[in-house]
Formats: structure tokens, C-alpha cells, sequence
């Protein structure tokens, strides 16, 4: 195989700064089945995206005009790493200025980028690496699925927690490692529930980005990076992480406590995705405020599907019993003037009369969760999630007057934003079945103790 044209290895930093490169040369597998060599550079940047930028002196006609896509890559570093694409292929637009001119050049999204040591040894460690993870200052562990993992925070966290929270991007803070022989697959999905159940305590997407397969004296074997779904840090922890509590917390999920408590009242990752995504800072308040409510939606609908609960009051059967009736009486109630389209309008709103209410389905949901409920305040958040829902507004933007005199609205737009948020925030750590400490963003700077016995801190591993 001949390639001349090498790759500066800085070329990768025009998408961002690196976690890890690796150049060499290689071959591209075409859509097409033929198959042409490179020179390559690949790596993974700090916000977990993976580039892969390839410089290939073949210039037959179908790689120069863009007539087939490259499906995979495999290649060798000069220190004899196997390097290799085994998730999706995409390419980008964008290309770093280049001196050489006489080559096709490619710059690719990976979905997957495998790297091997050529050192064949066995695996008894896997190590992920996690963004936007704060409140861990010392190891935790717990038991989770049967695996025992450790989370602990990087050598470099302090330093990129400051830089995360000012620039709000996406920087790895923390590591997760299982001691293990247990297959890679049966480790992940530990490692996505902690995860998920960081993100919920945090109020910001956290996720990991790469993985190392290791010796038990930590001689790494192969290095994983994938280009995983990641969102931009958001400072609306729900736990404060300046203390000992999400450290608590998360030993608290120990042998799946939180994860048995959020599959029976709906919380999937989905709702947790909208959730988190509400609380980014990208959309203007209305729209995040809207996607607070639709993940209570999407929640909701999923507990009452858990449930075996209908929306309907009566059975269809019975209710379509009665339908010929109402329409008798809407038509004979109507004034004379009435005319046939608005009768029909109306005979297609009859079925909706049949749908339990959405604050009775609330009420059930926050029963079966044990959430406690002030006076009235089922009714505020009802009277809030309807104005965004049909008007795309705060219920203080836009409540009528008879509105106001049932429910008097609250100050302004950032109140009642900061009032859903706490409504949420207290639904879904009931519904994982926490009674701990939390914070109040209804009022800013206050904890609040949840109804049960606050966790013990956690200690160190």
C-alpha cells in the first residue's frame, strides 16, 4: 500500500480540541465494494464527537465526484495500533486548509472508532468516560446489575468544571470503571443508567464518550470512541453538587433501587431526554417551558400504559351508547340559525366528553408516585401546561379575567418558569423514589428536605 500524503496532526483541532488522535495510513471501503488507500487522522474531540479525516492520492472518478460514500475505515498508526470505523460513516462539508492539492481529501463523522494495541492480552477492566459530571469529589462505588463500579472524578475535573460552566459546552469530567469480566454489553447498560440517573440529579445531560478495554494492572488493550448524543452543560442541578449529596444519591442507586422505581412509574429515557432538553439553555423560556410539560405528558401517558389505566371514564361501548342521545339534544338545544357544518363540528367533539380530565390523570399519577401536593397547586401547574400547550404562552402572559379570579397568576414569566421547573423537578425524583435533600427553584439559594430520611453521605470507595 503507498500513500505520500501525510496529515498534520494538528489538522483535527480546526473542529475543536482533542481528547485523542491517531494518523497512519490505511485503506477506505467504498459503498460501491472497491476499495482505495489513505493516509488518516483520526480522533475524538472534547465535546465526545468523533472526525476522521482521510487523504487518499486515488483519483479515479467516482471517489473525486462524490458518486460513493465510504462505508469503512482500517488503517495502522507508526506505532502499530490498529485503527478501524465500525459505527456509521458521514461526511462533513468542512475541511481544514490543506497544502497538498493532488489528493481527494474527506473529512467524516464516525459513529464508532475502534483502536487496538497489538499486544494481545485479557480484559478484566472497562473504563467509560463521562461529560458534564460535577458534585463527585472523591470515588464512590456501588453495585449496580451485579457489577460492581467505580465513579470518580478526572485528575483535571476541577479545572474543567470551571471551564464547562463558564463556556456551557461539553467537557469530560469523571470516569466510571467496572473490575470485570462480564460482557461489554451487560457493563453498558450500567453505564448508561448511571447516566441517566446523573443527568436527573444534575439537571444536565451526562453521558459517556469513550471506553477503555483494560488489563487488571491497567494496561490498556482497545480503546473505544463513539459519537454519542451530548447536550450542552446546564447549571439547573436539582441536587446541589457542591456538597455530598449527588455522591449520595448515586450509591443510594445501588443493585437498581432507582431503576426498578422509574420503570413501574414510566420514567424512560425518553422523558428524561425531554426533560434534560428542557432544562438547555438553546430555546427561548416559552419553548422550554413547553418541553417541561410535554415530558410530563410523555410521562404521564407512560405510567397510565404501566398502569393498564384508560383515559376513557366509561367504556367505548358504553359510551357509544349514549352518542345518538347527545346529538339528539345538541341539536334540539341549538337555536334554529344553527347551521349544519356547526352541528357537525360539534358532533365531532362529543367523543372528548368520554376522556378523563388531565388534572384527574395528574392527580393519579402524583398519588401513585406519593408526591405531595399543595393547596391549589395541581390547579397552577394545570392552568400553566394549558396556556403553553394551546397558546404557546405563560398562563400570567395570557390568563383572562375570570382566569385570574379561579387562579391569581404569579408575578411574571421567570416566577412561573422557576415554579414548573421545581413542579417537575419534585415529580421525577418521586418517581425514582428519592426522599432526600433537593434544591427549590421556585426559590432560588433554598434546599429543601424531601418527605422521607435524608441519605447518609457517601463514603470513599
Amino acid at each position: 500500500m503507498t500513500s505520500t500524503t501525510s496529515i498534520s496532526e494538528s489538522a483535527i483541532e480546526a473542529y475543536g480540541s482533542s481528547l485523542a488522535s491517531y494518523s497512519g495510513t490505511g485503506h477506505l471501503t467504498l459503498a460501491s465494494g472497491k476499495v482505495v488507500s489513505c493516509s488518516f487522522l483520526a480522533g475524538q474531540l472534547e465535546n465526545g464527537k468523533t472526525i476522521l479525516l482521510c487523504a487518499s492520492p486515488d483519483q479515479r472518478l467516482e471517489l473525486l465526484f462524490g458518486l460513493t460514500t465510504p462505508v469503512r475505515m482500517e488503517g495502522l498508526t507508526s506505532h502499530g495500533l490498529t485503527v478501524e470505523t465500525l459505527g456509521d460513516l458521514s461526511e462533513t462539508n468542512y475541511l481544514p486548509d490543506r497544502s497538498d492539492h493532488t489528493s481527494k481529501w474527506l473529512a467524516l463523522r464516525v459513529g464508532h472508532l475502534r483502536v487496538s494495541s497489538p499486544k494481545v492480552r485479557t480484559r478484566k477492566r472497562l473504563n467509560y468516560l463521562l461529560s458534564n459530571v460535577s458534585g463527585i469529589h472523591a470515588p464512590t462505588c456501588l453495585t449496580l446489575n451485579k457489577v460492581r463500579l467505580e465513579l470518580r472524578p478526572l485528575d483535571l475535573a476541577s479545572k474543567n468544571l470551571r471551564r464547562v460552566e463558564v463556556s456551557r459546552g461539553v467537557l469530560p469530567t469523571a470516569e466510571l470503571e467496572a473490575t470485570t469480566t462480564a460482557a461489554e454489553e451487560h457493563v453498558s447498560e450500567s453505564a448508561d443508567e448511571i447516566c441517566y440517573l446523573l443527568s436527573l440529579a444534575l439537571g444536565s445531560k451526562v453521558q459517556w464518550i469513550a471506553l477503555t478495554e483494560a488489563t487488571k494492572a491497567h494496561r490498556w488493550i482497545r480503546k473505544h470512541h463513539y459519537s454519542h448524543v451530548t447536550k450542552r452543560y446546564g447549571a439547573l442541578h436539582v441536587l446541589d453538587p457542591r456538597g455530598q449529596e449527588v455522591a449520595a444519591f448515586i450509591q443510594a442507586a445501588a443493585d437498581g433501587r432507582y431503576t426498578r422505581a422509574r420503570e413501574q412509574s414510566g420514567l424512560t429515557n425518553a422523558v428524561l431526554d425531554t426533560y434534560l432538553d428542557a432544562k438547555s439553555e438553546g430555546d427561548f423560556l416559552q419553548v422550554r417551558a413547553l418541553k417541561l410539560v410535554i415530558a410530563v405528558e410523555m410521562l404521564k401517558a407512560e405510567f397510565m400504559t404501566l398502569s393498564g389505566l384508560s383515559s376513557d371514564i366509561v367504556s367505548p361501548e358504553t359510551f357509544d351508547a349514549v352518542v345518538p342521545g347527545l346529538k339528539t339534544a345538541v341539536e334540539q338545544g341549538l337555536p334554529g340559525s344553527a347551521r349544519k357544518e356547526q352541528r357537525g363540528a360539534l358532533y365531532s367533539n362529543i367523543l372528548g366528553l368520554n376522556r378523563t380530565p388531565f388534572a384527574s390523570q395528574m392527580q393519579r399519577l402524583c398519588s401513585a408516585v406519593r408526591m405531595p401536593l399543595a393547596a391549589g397547586e395541581l390547579k397552577r401547574f394545570v392552568y400553566s401546561r394549558n396556556k403553553l400547550v394551546h397558546e404557546g404562552s405563560f398562563y400570567c402572559e395570557r390568563a383572562t379575567n375570570d382566569e385570574k379570579a379561579r387562579l391569581q397568576p404569579l408575578s411574571d414569566v421567570l416566577s412561573e418558569w422557576f415554579w414548573l421547573l421545581h413542579f417537575v423537578d419534585r415529580l421525577f425524583l418521586r418517581c425514582i423514589n428519592y426522599e432526600g435533600p433537593y434544591i427549590n427553584w421556585s426559590k432560588p439559594g433554598l434546599d429543601v428536605l424531601g418527605p422521607g430520611a435524608q441519605p447518609t453521605p457517601a463514603p470513599d470507595c
